[in-house]
């Protein structure tokens, strides 16, 4: 059986560095109980005045959206890790490999 979750998400963020530009992004793994990571996601927060600097507080309102997975994987689904950009990318292929299975 095959299902769609969607989970409307609004925190702020501080900027760790100075960002050209004015987006901000956040990567997190969703992990079941045991802490495994089940998906992987990432998440856009703007700035409404340009360049974002080191320490600027940014907010991310954004929906996340699991769809087409079982829905064991759906009921498995229990909090976000949010994680460096290189985590995220050093683990984002094997995560979809693991979904696709």
């Amino acid at each position: 059986m095959f299902d769609e979750l969607k989970v409307h998400l609004e925190y702020q963020a501080v900027a760790t560095e100075n960002i050209e530009g004015n987006y901000l992004f956040t990567y997190c793994f969703v992990t079941d109980a045991e802490g495994s990571n089940v998906d992987c996601a990432s998440f856009t927060g703007k700035s409404q005045n340009g360049s974002i600097a080191k320490g600027d507080t940014i907010t991310v309102s954004d929906e996340m959206k699991i769809a087409m997975v079982s829905a064991d994987v759906l009921n498995r689904f229990q909090s976000l890790k949010f994680v460096p950009e290189s985590m995220y990318e050093e683990q984002r292929e094997a995560i979809n490999a693991q979904m696709d299975q």
